[in-house]
């Protein structure tokens, strides 16, 4: 693989459901936008979901922090859920990939993972 890929884990949706909350880096949250909430990962940050499940992927922006449950990793807005078909389903199985870390001028590809010999 070409990114650092994390394990595959739980996820949680939606996230955002009122357009009046704010990320925990000040954006607003709407359920049209295709972003996430990550316990420990940099914010702001790109990562491609894959659901296990369907083999659909999605690529959300990392804006805030959270779920604060065991064995859940990422919670996705309502739109990003929608198009991995798992909006129905509220938990499953995902693959998550960084794509790269930061913002504007302090935007970072993430390295490319080493593949065992």
């Amino acid at each position: 693989m070409n990114k650092r890929e994390l394990p595959p884990i739980t996820m949680n949706v939606p996230f955002g459901g009122s357009s009046a909350e704010k990320t925990a880096i000040g954006e607003n949250v709407r359920p049209w936008h295709l972003h996430a909430a990550h316990p420990t990962l940099p914010l702001p940050c790109e990562v491609l979901v894959q659901s296990l499940r369907t083999g659909k992927t999605v690529k959300v922006r990392v804006n805030d922090r959270g779920p604060f449950i065991k064995n859940r990793i990422i919670d996705l807005s309502e739109e990003a859920a929608e198009r991995l078909d798992m909006k129905h389903h509220g938990l499953d199985k995902v693959r998550i990939t960084v794509l790269s870390v930061g913002d504007g001028k302090w935007k970072k590809e993430a390295p490319p993972c080493a593949t065992p010999a």
